[in-house]
C-alpha cells in the first residue's frame, strides 16, 4: 500500500485527488494540507512515501517546501501538481529533488502511474515536461542568465 499525503489549496482539488486516489486500491490517503508550511509539519509527523503537492500555495509555495524537505533527509519523495509548465518552474523542482512533476491538465490515470513511479523510486515527468528538461539536455543554457538581458553580451560589449 502506497502512502500518500496531499497538499493543495483548493478543497475541491484535494477532494477530487483524494477520491481518484482512492479508488486505485493500492493507495492510502494518509491526510491533506493546504498550504507549504502544513506540507512539511504533516511529512515530519506522517512520514507518507508520496508527497503530492500543488506549486502554487499560500504561506509556502511547493518548491520552496520540497526545498525544505530535501535539506530534512526525510524519505519522502515528492510528486509534483501543477498548471504550470514553465521551465524555471521545471528546473528549479528538479533542482530540489522533486521525483515527479505531473501537470493539472493531464488525464486522471496519468497521477496513479506518476504516483506509483515516484513511490519506487523513480522519476515521472509529464510529457509536456520531459520536452523541457530534453531540450535543456540537448541545448543547455544557465536558466539564471535567461532573465538577463546582459547575459548574450560579450565580456567586451558589457
Amino acid at each position: 500500500m502506497i502512502r500518500v499525503l496531499i497538499a493543495e489549496d483548493h478543497l475541491m482539488v484535494r477532494a477530487g485527488i483524494r477520491a481518484l486516489l482512492e479508488k486505485a486500491g493500492d493507495i492510502h490517503v494518509m491526510g491533506e494540507a493546504s498550504n507549504g508550511q502544513e506540507a512539511i509539519e504533516m511529512t515530519e509527523g506522517l512520514r507518507p512515501d508520496v508527497l503530492i503537492m500543488d506549486i502554487m500555495m499560500p504561506r509556502m509555495n511547493g518548491i520552496q517546501a520540497a526545498e525544505n524537505l530535501r535539506e530534512l533527509k526525510l524519505p519522502t519523495h515528492i510528486l509534483l501538481l501543477s498548471m504550470y509548465s514553465d521551465e524555471g518552474f521545471v528546473h528549479q523542482a528538479l533542482q530540489c529533488g522533486v521525483k515527479g512533476y505531473v501537470l493539472k491538465s493531464s488525464v486522471s490515470d496519468e497521477l496513479l502511474w506518476a504516483v506509483r513511479a515516484v513511490a519506487a523510486g523513480k522519476i515521472y515527468l509529464s510529457s509536456p515536461i520531459s520536452e523541457i528538461v530534453v531540450e535543456n539536455a540537448i541545448n543547455p543554457r544557465s536558466t539564471l542568465q535567461d532573465g538577463d538581458p546582459l547575459s548574450n553580451l560579450s565580456p567586451r560589449e558589457k
